[in-house]
């Protein structure tokens, strides 16, 4: 090995050291702030909780304190806050599409794989809808034109009768990805909340995206929690059917956070009302199962005062 060659290859070495010795800071660093916001448990001292609350683009929308009571029953009840969400602009303007598609979640299925698959494959849309009820083609197709003016189905085209067949591009900017993939469903929860805090007059302080580390030091994100009479409410938002391994830990968090398996909801979007053997997830996450159509009526029954209504249970069937 010439000069250069030890010289470059010290170079190297010293480049290596120093990140390894950032890297080594910056958990110090993030130690320490988990030490910080984790609360003082048998000692009742108080978690102190961020103050402010950051867009993705780093612009204030929102400032959130131990004023707020969901966050301040969180730091009471061990859960150390490490990061707190934060709905940004963008995601505000597709409120109205999540709220759309939570309501005809179960006719616009098709429309859904079918942009899932364009994702996967990077490909052109292209889905036939002759063979579908009129209610799916309507259904379908105003979720589509709604999407195709939120920018995220790219050269979106319907061909009505006799071809009943709707076309886009690979529907893959970050937005469209991350909103079909799992987004809307939690977006709809948030809304559907937020409704249902307006027409019973009452303030639940919903948080969405919180980033918590649990007492035995396992990290988690909450996707939605809010505040019902002095206790906390969990929703966990699912869009795929491949969560079975989960259900331990989902069981663990709502032992966690809520009193009961009422307060702990788990929001999965291929749920359907009746069956026996999907409600087994239930009993075995304690936590109530809803559909996204059965979810608005049991949100309403929790703020008007009764158990809720429009989960699994509301068919009669055990969830915990």
């Amino acid at each position: 090995m010439d000069r250069v060659e030890v010289l470059v290859r010290v170079a190297d070495l010293l480049e290596e050291a120093s990140g390894l010795l950032r890297r080594l800071a910056e958990e110090g660093t993030e130690s320490e702030d988990r030490r910080q916001v984790r609360s003082g448990g048998a000692h009742g001292a108080e978690a102190p909780v961020p103050e402010v609350v950051e867009s993705a683009g780093g612009e204030v929308r929102e400032r959130v304190t131990a004023d707020n009571e969901t966050v301040r029953l969180l730091a009471e009840k061990g859960i150390g806050i490490r990061r707190i969400g934060d709905v940004s602009a963008e995601e505000e303007g597709l409120l109205t599409l999540a709220r759309v598609m939570g309501r005809k979640a179960s006719t616009i299925v098709p429309l859904v794989k079918a942009i899932k698959r364009a994702q996967s494959s990077r490909s052109a849309l292209s889905l036939s809808l002759r063979d579908q009820p009129q209610e799916v083609i309507a259904d379908v197709t105003l979720v589509a034109s709604m999407a195709s003016k939120a920018g995220l189905l790219p050269n979106y085209k319907y061909l009505k009768s006799p071809q009943y067949r709707l076309f886009c591009e690979a529907p893959v900017s970050p937005v469209a990805i991350n909103f079909f993939t799992g987004q809307w469903l939690e977006l709809f929860a948030l809304q559907t909340v937020r409704e249902a805090e307006a027409a019973f007059g009452v303030d639940t302080h919903p948080v969405a995206g919180v980033h918590v580390e649990l007492p035995n030091g396992d990290q988690f994100e909450l996707d939605l929690v809010f505040t019902v009479d002095g206790r906390l409410v969990w929703v966990e938002a699912k869009t795929t059917d491949d969560f079975a391994g989960l259900l331990p830990k989902y069981k663990a968090i709502s032992q966690s956070l809520c009193r009961s398996e009422r307060d702990a909801i788990l929001l999965w979007s291929g749920f359907e009302r009746g069956d026996v053997l999907q409600s087994t997830r239930g009993a075995l996450a304690r936590m109530t199962l809803c559909s996204p159509d059965g979810f608005p009526e049991y949100v309403a029954g929790l703020l008007s005062g009764g158990q809720g209504n429009g989960g699994a249970e509301a068919d009669g069937l055990k969830v915990g």
